[in-house]
């Protein structure tokens, strides 16, 4: 597949002295030599980590009317301000005491191997705050689901979370839902549920039906998780880039006392 990246450092080549039929062409001033299209200006926004994602006035997830959230989600290096962001609406703080849930349907258009997109609840401050770590690529307090490979499979929507302690989890095996990058509308189901008496909460994920769930790793209390987003956040370690949209969303905003 063709791949725009940054472009780094160029191949360039430069030609002189140029004999052709034995008459020699120096280009000591333009020859004028017939020409089409050599020498035009192209802006490409498919550059990461040119992010391009919130709301959109499209319809590609199949919701009831216009308007959607998505575009173009690179993945984020958390090691630099300008390579992470967000989208996402604000909410009262939210905890891992209290049950989570999200639904809305789903539309990847394109995907690239090293992609990641992260859709769930997530914390404005923490799950963006610089720092040099590249050890794991989810952010900081996160809880929601996760579009990514490994890339000799495809794409996969599973569960995933980590805690604001640094603990995370996510769904592995053959039992994750699969989607593919050909712009067909899928729904989705996000469930949390917090344990009881010291028991593990589980989150699970639901594609069309077919589901994908994994346990909660404990909170520390001493650095707990809190939600105050839900939306769209850029993973931790850089990558490549979906068009992935998202539409007729319900979630969880508020918990009771």
């Amino acid at each position: 597949m063709t791949l725009m990246k940054q472009w780094d450092d160029p191949g360039e080549v430069w030609l002189d002295d140029i004999t052709v039929n034995g008459q020699l062409e120096t280009f000591s001033e333009d020859p004028h030599w017939d020409a089409r299209g050599n020498q035009r200006t192209y802006t490409s926004p498919i550059v990461r980590p040119r992010f391009d994602f919130g709301f959109s006035p499209t319809n590609f997830a199949g919701g009831r009317s216009s308007g959607e959230l998505g575009g173009l989600v690179f993945r984020g290096d958390i090691r630099y301000p300008e390579r992470t962001a967000y989208y996402g609406d604000r909410l009262d703080t939210l905890t891992l005491a209290g049950p989570l849930r999200a639904s809305g349907t789903i539309a990847l258009r394109r995907a690239v191997s090293d992609s990641t997109v992260l859709l769930g609840y997530f914390n404005s401050a923490e799950s963006v705050r610089v720092n040099p770590s590249q050890s794991d690529g989810f952010p900081k307090s996160f809880l929601g689901l996760a579009i990514e490979g490994p890339s000799r499979d495809g794409f996969y929507v599973y569960p995933a979370t980590r805690t604001q302690a640094g603990e995370h989890a996510y769904g592995q095996g053959s039992e994750r839902p699969q989607i593919l990058p050909d712009g067909a509308v899928h729904r989705w189901k996000l469930d949390y549920q917090p344990g009881e008496a010291g028991a593990t909460g589980r989150i699970h994920v639901a594609l069309d039906g077919h589901a994908s769930q994994i346990e909660m790793p404990a909170d520390d209390p001493a650095a707990p998780t809190h939600f105050d987003r839900f939306g769209l956040v850029t993973t931790w370690i850089d990558g490549n880039g979906q068009h992935i949209y998202f539409d007729d969303l319900t979630y969880t905003f508020k918990q009771d006392e």
